[in-house]
């Protein structure tokens, strides 16, 4: 994901899930996120990262 503009800011996905989480916790009413995952074969290390989080990660 790239963030326009004139300082360009090249961002991987765990910092973009970063930010999303960071974003959630803001909202006082939040208390779980839960996260169902479409894709077929997701790679662990990404369940771990949005594991990592605190999120809950349902499969399909």
């Amino acid at each position: 994901m790239q963030v326009a503009g004139e300082s360009s800011v090249l961002l991987t996905e765990a910092d973009a899930l970063q930010c999303i989480d960071a974003e959630l916790r803001t909202l006082s009413s939040v208390e779980k996120i839960i996260v169902r995952v479409h894709t077929k074969n997701l790679p662990s290390s990404a369940v771990d990262l949005l594991q990592g989080f605190g999120w809950v990660v349902l499969n399909r």
